[in-house]
């Protein structure tokens, strides 16, 4: 017996109420329910369509100035040039530029169907990038970055994904104080190797203290399109979560509370 409703509804039988044939649930489901779920797929394929459109604008809208930085700091003086704030300006403005353009050889590809460059990478190299590009974002919101490592370990994978995974969360744990009252404003980066059934796994934690959430909401944070800012995409943590699982082998969790900030744990096999 096959039981399709509610009400004690089989298949094998008519004389139950609310009998619903085969053929006509059949029916049902395909002039009902398959039309609005493959809306909804479609209106997803267009948002990350959109946004796709949207991505390749911004890296050539942001792209033109910083190289025009770029090339207008090399016209300075050499009297100028040992000054440290010229050459942090230098520097900054060279790896904005070197970032940006990877992105764009990495958009460019996946368009084509093509992968991104895999490679080993030494996994402290990428945090500390990703740290030096939202440095300024977090500074200005008076939020202090600290990173502890135990560990100089090398993955094999897109060295640009790994990056974009904790551009993603700093950005994410530095809006964590916005309407916050927090006197004290941090953000900690922790990474160590631990050993579980004798497999190593890379272990790295980041943590916030800021508005945390609650656990209805920390359900719906990795799903595609769901945000609570007002000027977000809602593809963040979704990106996220599919790096480390599918490009990684890992898994990432969230801890938190409603006002005790939060705290998300990536754990990554090494071979």
């Amino acid at each position: 017996m096959i039981n399709l409703v509610k009400n004690e509804v089989y298949a094998n039988s008519i004389k139950h109420k609310n009998y619903i044939q085969p053929n006509l649930f059949s029916e049902w489901y395909k002039n009902f329910i398959y039309p609005k779920t493959h809306a909804k797929s479609l209106r997803r394929l267009s948002h990350l369509a959109e946004f796709g459109k949207i991505s390749q604008g911004l890296f050539h809208d942001l792209i033109n100035p910083i190289t025009a930085i770029v090339l207008f700091l090399e016209t300075i003086p050499d009297r100028y040039k040992n000054n440290p704030c010229f050459e942090e300006l230098t520097k900054s403005s060279e790896r904005m530029e070197e970032f940006l353009l990877s992105i764009k050889k990495y958009s460019k590809a996946t368009n084509k169907g093509e992968e991104g460059i895999e490679k080993y990478f030494i996994v402290e190299k990428e945090i500390m990038k990703a740290i030096e590009i939202q440095g300024y974002r977090a500074r200005k919101a008076g939020v202090m970055i600290l990173h502890k490592s135990s560990s100089r370990k090398s993955l094999f994978g897109d060295p640009i994904k790994f990056q974009q995974v904790f551009m993603n969360l700093i950005s994410n744990a530095v809006d964590s104080y916005i309407d916050t009252n927090s006197i004290s404003k941090k953000i900690l980066i922790e990474m160590e190797v631990e050993k579980h059934k004798n497999k190593q796994f890379l272990k790295i934690g980041i943590k916030d203290f800021g508005c945390g959430m609650s656990p209805k909401l920390q359900k719906e944070i990795f799903k595609p399109f769901f945000t609570t800012k007002g000027s977000g995409s809602g593809i963040g943590l979704m990106t996220v979560q599919q790096v480390i699982e599918k490009d990684f082998n890992g898994k990432i969790e969230v801890k938190s509370a409603p006002q005790h900030g939060a705290l998300f744990t990536i754990e990554i096999p090494i071979d």
